[in-house]
């Protein structure tokens, strides 16, 4: 008895089942961007826009995100935090001594943490 067509058919239905649930699962949902329109007085050197195109950022406006995404957004945070902490803006000097603390968008620096 040739038992090949009925292997090679019954690994065919394994990979089939096993494809079954990834294709029922939600398509993933890239992170919303930032508002263009607050980028754009951000970019302009609207203090407030930076420390609110930050915030954003570092919340990621409430989408599913990956690791990967949430470090690369914390990093956009950490810059923005950055540009409104160099002319004074206090908020973000503290938000940009917490990512510095906890070292998200930032290497981790108690010392940069602290002078900020």
């Amino acid at each position: 008895m040739n038992l090949r067509p009925v292997r090679s058919k019954l690994l065919l239905l394994c990979l089939f089942t096993g494809l079954i649930p990834a294709w029922t699962q939600a398509p993933v949902t890239p992170p919303t961007a930032v508002d263009p329109a607050l980028l754009a007085k951000a970019t302009a050197g609207d203090v407030a826009a930076e420390v609110q195109a930050a915030d954003a950022y570092a919340a990621g406006n409430g989408t599913p995100r990956d690791a990967r995404q949430r470090a690369a957004d914390y990093a956009q945070a950490a810059l923005w935090y950055r540009k409104a902490a160099d002319i004074g803006n206090i908020p973000a000097q503290i938000h940009l001594a917490e990512l510095y603390r906890d070292g998200r968008g930032v290497p981790r620096d108690m010392e940069q943490a602290v002078t900020w």
